[in-house]
């Protein structure tokens, strides 16, 4: 049963749903579980047995949270294809989805198709930016979870097994720096510091705090592949 206390009137595609009735989700799930006994249920909004995990729209939430979510995002700021509404730039895709990852959630992007059914060519070229740094950074994203802290200026962290991601959001169209310092965690004197796309270790000082600083070559600062976040 939906309880009226969970429905924001102010949201257009909530202030029309019915409330107060019992579609017995129990029932529902009890059937669908005994063909697939794995599956995720999302009774969205309505927090309980049947939310399994949270699905925040159109935002990536500021904090980390203990329980599963998956961000909701459109490549626009409409849902449905809009005629000449403009698309969100590579730049910020990539790093909505790496705020998502460092904070422990998925990332869904949806894409409005056409009247024509076909995503358009702005469209096309963002999913295909998106494509050519996750083939160099995926690692980085699938399968990582969160490390805290998961953030330090323009730096947000992830975390596999033994190692620690630092991925550099560099603003659009920003010159990388030579120099970046991470204060937020000790160098180990045995651990080595990689570039993920890059064949070489990384050269990196010790500061008086604690942290480091690490030197970016100049043929990674001009490699147009990496502009948007290093890893």
């Amino acid at each position: 049963m939906r309880p009226l206390s969970s429905i924001d009137s102010s949201v257009s595609w909530q202030k029309n749903i019915p409330y107060n009735q019992d579609i017995d989700i129990p029932k529902i799930a009890a059937m669908a579980r005994s063909k697939q006994p794995g599956m995720l249920i999302v009774d969205r909004t309505v927090a309980g047995e049947y939310e399994n995990y949270l699905t925040p729209e159109a935002m990536i939430p500021s904090e980390t949270n203990p329980i599963p979510w998956e961000g909701c995002m459109p490549m626009t700021a409409s849902w449905s294809y809009v005629p000449g509404m403009p698309n969100k730039s590579v730049n910020t895709l990539i790093h909505m989805l790496c705020n998502a990852v460092s904070k422990g959630g998925n990332f869904l992007l949806n894409v409005a198709p056409g009247p024509n059914g076909d995503f358009d060519d702005s469209s096309y070229h963002r999913l295909n930016e998106i494509g050519k740094w996750m083939k160099i950074n995926d690692e980085a994203i699938y399968g990582s979870t969160f490390i805290q802290p998961y953030k330090e200026g323009k730096f947000v962290f992830t975390k596999k097994q033994q190692d620690v991601y630092a991925i550099y959001l560099a603003e659009e169209n920003e010159n990388i720096p030579s120099k970046i310092t991470i204060n937020s965690f000790k160098r180990n004197s045995s651990a080595k510091i990689n570039l993920l796309g890059y064949n070489k270790t990384l050269a990196s000082t010790v500061n008086d705090s604690g942290g480091f600083t690490i030197i970016i070559p100049e043929t990674i600062r001009k490699n147009i592949t990496l502009k948007n976040a290093l890893v």
